[in-house]
């Protein structure tokens, strides 16, 4: 019943160094699951993909630099003769919302 394939997350507070942290989301990620993460520099935020292991997932090099408004987490899914691709996206509160619909706007054209 509780049987999750995948969860997206968003605000997972992890830093890329961690060094204020003694846990990550690594170490709480339960057996026969991974977790893929863009991380932050600054406190607060990141999003991330839960996923089974046996689910072959991999992250995208896809550079979210260029946007300012989002942040964003891409990744693909292979099953058997498809690929999904898949794209997790947080707008923070504090960004613009019209900066936001233009920035998505470019990602989507690309």
């Amino acid at each position: 019943e509780n049987d999750i394939d995948m969860l997206a997350t968003t605000e997972t507070w992890q830093r890329p160094s961690n060094l204020d942290s003694p846990l990550t989301v690594g170490d709480l990620t339960p057996t026969g699951y991974q977790f893929h993460d863009v991380a932050r520099d600054t406190r607060g935020s990141g999003v991330g993909l839960l996923h089974k292991s046996s689910l072959n997932f991999h992250k995208d090099s896809v550079d979210f630099g260029n946007f300012h408004s989002f942040e964003a987490v891409d990744m693909k899914l292979h099953w058997r003769s498809t690929t999904m691709h898949i794209l997790i996206i947080y707008r923070p509160p504090s960004s613009n919302c019209m900066v936001f619909f233009r920035e998505f706007g470019i990602l989507l054209e690309h």
